[in-house]
C-alpha cells in the first residue's frame, strides 16, 4: 500500500508540475482587432455579468456577438440592451451539436482578426483582454485558457476534483510534455486567428463532437498546428453551476465520462494511478483496523492535503478548507463519473438546458 501511494503523489507531481498563466505585460503596439463570440441558450442571468465585463475593458473590442441559441428566456433581450451584436440561429442541422453550431456561425459573422469565443458563465478581469491578447501575440496559434473558479456558495466546492481531472488530462502541465502543443483545448475560453480558424474548418471539422473545444484542438494538433493551454488566473474567471446542487451533478455528468474516453493513455494513467491512491486513502479512515496503519494513512493524508491546496490555489478560491476535506470530493467525483458513464455509454442520453443530447456510437 505504502508504493502505491507514494506513486499516486508522484503522478500527481507529474500531472501538475507547471501550470502558466497570464501576467502583466508590457502593451508594445497597437493590439489586433478582437470579436468576441459568446453562445447563449439560456444565459440571461450570465449575460448580465460577462457582458458588463467586457465593455469595462479599458482596451476597446472591436465586436461582441451572442449567439442566441433558441432561447426561453430573455437572453436576446439582455444582449440588445447591452449594445452587443446578436444572431439567432436557424434550426441545428442534422449532425451538429447546439454549441458547436453557434461558434460556428458565429465566426461566419464575425469580421475582426481574432476570434475569442467564451461560454456566458465566464467572467473578464479587469485589464484581462489585453493580457490574454498580449500573451496570445507571443504564443500564436490556438490558445485556450482554463477560467479561474470562484465560488460562494458550499456545494460549488465540490467541482474541485472535476477541475483537476480536467487540467491533467489536457496534458499542458504535464513534466514531461511537448514545449508546443496540449493534447486538446479547454470548453470555456478559446482564442484563434480567423484565418487559421477556417484554414482547420472550424467547428464544421468537429461538428458532431460533445466536447468542441476537446475535439477542435485535437484536430488542429493532428492537421499539424500549435495548440497552448493555460490557467486563466488574471485574466478570465467562471462561477460554474450557481442555481444548485442538482444543475452542477446534470452539468458535469452530461459530458465528464466522455471527456476520459477522449483522453490520450499517455495522461490517462498518470490521472488513474493519481485517484486511486486518493480513493484508497478516503476509504482507509473508514476501514482501518490496525493502528499501525493509522500513522501511515494519516501521513499520506497530510501529503495528499498539501498537494490538493497547491494545485487548487492555482485554479479558483477554494482554499485549506476544500484541500483538508478532499475525500468528500474524491468520492463525489467518482459518483458523478459513473453516472455520466451510465448516461453516455449505457442510455447514450443526456440532457441539458432543455434539450435531450443523443451520443451516437463512434
Amino acid at each position: 500500500m505504502v508504493l502505491t501511494l507514494l506513486l499516486s503523489i508522484f503522478m500527481g507531481i507529474v500531472l501538475f508540475w507547471k501550470i502558466p498563466f497570464c501576467k502583466s505585460l508590457a502593451i508594445n503596439s497597437k493590439l489586433p482587432q478582437l470579436s468576441v463570440i459568446i453562445p447563449a441558450r439560456n444565459e440571461e442571468v450570465n449575460l448580465q455579468v460577462l457582458l458588463p465585463s467586457l465593455l469595462a475593458q479599458k482596451m476597446s473590442i472591436h465586436e461582441i456577438i451572442v449567439v442566441d441559441d433558441h432561447s426561453d428566456d430573455r437572453t436576446k433581450w439582455i444582449a440588445e440592451k447591452a449594445g452587443v451584436k446578436v444572431l439567432s440561429l436557424s434550426s441545428l442541422p442534422d449532425g451538429w451539436m447546439g454549441k458547436g453550431w453557434g461558434c460556428w456561425k458565429g465566426a461566419e459573422e464575425a469580421t475582426g482578426n481574432i476570434l475569442l469565443f467564451l461560454d456566458a458563465d465566464t467572467i473578464m478581469e479587469q485589464g484581462g483582454i489585453t493580457r490574454l491578447l498580449e500573451y496570445y501575440r507571443k504564443e500564436g496559434g490556438i490558445l485556450s485558457l482554463h477560467p479561474y473558479h470562484r465560488m460562494k456558495r458550499p456545494y460549488e466546492f465540490l467541482s474541485s476534483m472535476f477541475h483537476m481531472v480536467i487540467m491533467a488530462s489536457i496534458g499542458a502541465f504535464h513534466m514531461f510534455r511537448s514545449k508546443t502543443n496540449s493534447a486538446g483545448a479547454f470548453g470555456q475560453c478559446l482564442v484563434c486567428d480567423r484565418e487559421e480558424y477556417f484554414k482547420f474548418d472550424g467547428h464544421s471539422a468537429v461538428k458532431g463532437e460533445l466536447l468542441e473545444h476537446m475535439a477542435f484542438g485535437q484536430h488542429v494538433i493532428e492537421q499539424g498546428g500549435k495548440v497552448s493551454c493555460i490557467s486563466g488566473k488574471n485574466v478570465i474567471s467562471m462561477r460554474m453551476y450557481p442555481n444548485g446542487l442538482v444543475s452542477l451533478i446534470y452539468g458535469w455528468t452530461k459530458s465528464f465520462a466522455k471527456g476520459a474516453s477522449a483522453t490520450k493513455l499517455i495522461y490517462l494513467f498518470p490521472i488513474i494511478i493519481w485517484i486511486n491512491g486518493l480513493v484508497t486513502v478516503s476509504l482507509q479512515f473508514v476501514l482501518i483496523k490496525e493502528p499501525v496503519h493509522l500513522e501511515v494513512i494519516v501521513f499520506f493524508y497530510g501529503l495528499f492535503l498539501l498537494q490538493w491546496y497547491w494545485i487548487l490555489s492555482r485554479i479558483g478560491n477554494f482554499g485549506w478548507i476544500s484541500a483538508l476535506l478532499f475525500p468528500i470530493h474524491v468520492m463525489f467525483f467518482v459518483l458523478v463519473f459513473f453516472s455520466s458513464f451510465l448516461k453516455i455509454f449505457i442510455l447514450r442520453s443526456v440532457s441539458w438546458k432543455g434539450r435531450t443530447i443523443q451520443i451516437k456510437k463512434e
